[in-house]
């Protein structure tokens, strides 16, 4: 577990460190070859081949396909797709790559373990966060790496 946390911050901290300029695209032909070299499975090429167009594309992508575009800053998803199919696991992964998107996300769903994750790389969010929702082993997990949050500590 502790290789996996070191593993996680550093992608964290480098993705954040190389914050790549929103891409926005005018062609599902550019969309197509940006994914390729941004590393797109073959379902994600796959399913954007299946479509006629751009806006095809944003009304048939489904929540994996829309988490990926969203992590990798292909921001005209967020404007032209149905974010409500995004559960919160899918919501943690896009907010460690790209914070910015908190206020597209529904941050009541999110459980003590969401918030653990997103409030170790990002504690600015800490006001947004219910501590209700934390026990005091998860306090304790969070305080290690986040001590300044003690101050929302209520006992």
């Amino acid at each position: 577990l502790l290789i996996i946390e070191l593993i996680l911050h550093f992608y964290v901290s480098f993705r954040t460190f190389v914050k790549i300029n929103a891409m926005k695209f005018i062609t599902k032909d550019e969309l197509i070859e940006q994914a390729i070299k941004d590393g797109a499975c073959d379902k994600w090429i796959e399913f954007a081949n299946s479509c006629k167009d751009l806006q095809d594309i944003f009304a048939r992508i489904d929540r994996n396909l829309l988490t990926w575009c969203l992590t990798n800053w292909y921001d005209q998803f967020a404007e032209h797709c149905d974010l409500s199919i995004l559960d919160e696991f899918d919501w943690v992964s896009i907010l460690l790559n790209n914070p910015q998107y908190v206020d597209h996300c529904d941050l009541s769903k999110f459980g003590w373990s969401c918030w653990s994750i997103v409030l170790r790389f990002h504690p600015q969010y800490a006001d947004h966060c219910d501590w209700s929702k934390f026990s005091d082993y998860n306090w304790d997990c969070l305080l290690i790496h986040q001590p300044q949050l003690e101050v929302y500590r209520q006992n």
